[in-house]
């Protein structure tokens, strides 16, 4: 079969009004609407997520100047890899993003997942609870990754994902110290996560409440719940990136003190948003998030990075 042929079957079989696949063109155009909907809504939460991704980008170029122009204190050999992990931060963040104002809170929320669970892995860095290498599943001398063999490669991925669980527990977890009914919070809110990321479940639940109301939910229409679901847990995991970007300071006060100004802007606009959740979870959750967020992410633009952070080192 050539190209033409190809196409000319997918022409003849799936045009719908006189386009190929047209009846998506409604879905496609009551995603748009849901983003404008979203916009109008939620004006304030739009103004803090665009002012910190602004914040985020500032520092992220900042940051890739001073590692290459030689800013960086030689001996931070590690500290491009933590460029790169915020790099990629910021990209999960965007994909949520834009998910979220086409329409699909839900999956959106899924995305976050992970980006709590690398940041969380950060604050434990941060905290002198873990190391880069350790966090790479790495033992021994530096090797040729080229060079590793399936079986070596299998064995880093278990160290990697057994430092993984070690350092969540001991930030947000059973081993964090945290009290006990704050930890009760955070798995409630782990939870919901886990839900959703494995089998969509959350997702699944808002289909089959339209379904009984007689409605196929195929094309995106807004509903209160999901979007405050997604809303509510991206502002907190915004928060907790933002505590952490004070490590991308080569040196101590390294990006000025005008940076630092807005970065304690954001940290007070975050704080005031958390706290004023009405939440899904819980009445209480948003104090207990703070505490949590306090305990385990006091930092400030008074950080900088190091290739290894003492413990002393914690307010």
């Amino acid at each position: 079969m050539s190209v033409e042929e190809w196409q000319k079957r997918l022409v003849d079989a799936f045009t719908y009004d006189g386009t190929v696949g047209g009846r998506l063109s409604h879905v496609i155009s009551l995603e748009e609407k849901y983003g404008l909907e979203i916009i109008a809504r939620f004006r304030g939460r739009g103004m803090l997520i665009d002012s910190f991704s602004d914040f985020y980008i500032e520092t992220l170029n900042r940051s890739a100047d001073a590692n290459n122009t030689g800013v960086v204190p030689a001996g931070y050999e590690h500290y491009t890899y933590w460029l790169m992990l915020h790099t990629a931060s910021f990209k999960r963040l965007r994909a949520a993003e834009n998910v979220f104002l086409h329409g699909y809170p839900l999956p959106a929320y899924a995305l976050l997942r992970d980006l709590k669970d690398r940041t969380v892995l950060t604050a434990g860095f941060m905290n002198g609870l873990t190391s880069c290498r350790a966090l790479g599943g790495l033992q021994g001398p530096p090797r040729n990754a080229i060079s590793l063999s399936n079986t070596e490669y299998g064995e880093i991925r278990k160290r990697r994902e057994t430092e993984e669980r070690r350092v969540l527990d001991c930030v947000l977890r059973g081993r964090s110290g945290l009290d006990p009914s704050v930890r009760r919070w955070l798995q409630k809110w782990e939870k919901l996560f886990h839900e959703e990321v494995h089998g969509s479940r959350l997702t699944v639940v808002t289909i089959l409440n339209c379904v009984h109301r007689g409605i196929l939910p195929i094309a995106p229409v807004f509903e209160e719940t999901p979007a405050a679901v997604y809303i509510n847990r991206c502002s907190e995991v915004c928060w907790l990136m933002m505590r952490t970007l004070p490590m991308l300071q080569p040196v101590t006060g390294g990006f000025g003190s005008e940076w630092s100004r807005r970065w304690c802007i954001l940290d007070e606009s975050f704080r005031q948003i958390v706290t004023s959740h009405s939440t899904e979870l819980g009445d209480d959750f948003p104090a207990a998030f703070v505490t949590f967020t306090d305990a385990k992410f006091a930092f400030s633009p008074d950080w900088s990075y190091r290739e290894c952070y003492p413990r002393a080192q914690q307010s």
